[in-house]
């Protein structure tokens, strides 16, 4: 069981390469409770900032001690949905309360969409 905040990727690294057919960037769940087999919500994080609408996060968003921690973390400011058949899941790192209170007062848009309506929009730009 996941819960909001919680940073998740596929157990197998082989779920993790392939950019629109897998979990490829590390998801934070947006659920208030994720049960790790469905469908979730999920926000994206990177470490790209050449979009406008990449949010930087901060060392102090991030708990330490997990495989994935700050490291120039941004979050994409669009809730995304994210598919159960990419898991397995395994937890890799955890926003503190602070971190998930940035997201959700810098988030634009709270609706879920599909990460590959997300590509199409950036390749209309």
């Amino acid at each position: 069981m996941f819960k909001k905040g919680d940073i998740i990727l596929p157990v197998s690294p082989a779920k993790r390469c392939e950019r629109l057919s897998d979990l490829f960037h590390p998801a934070v769940v947006w659920d208030n409770r994720y049960d790790g087999e469905s469908d979730f919500k999920g926000i994206i994080l990177t470490s790209s900032n050449k979009f406008e609408n990449n949010i930087a996060l901060q060392e102090q968003h991030f708990h330490s001690g997990y495989e994935i921690g700050y490291n120039n973390s941004h979050f994409i400011n669009q809730v995304y949905y994210k598919f159960g058949k990419w898991g397995p899941f395994e937890k890799v790192g955890q926003l503190t309360k602070e971190g998930v209170c940035f997201i959700e007062e810098n988030l634009i848009c709270d609706s879920a969409i599909p990460f590959v309506e997300y590509i199409k929009q950036l390749n209309k730009k």
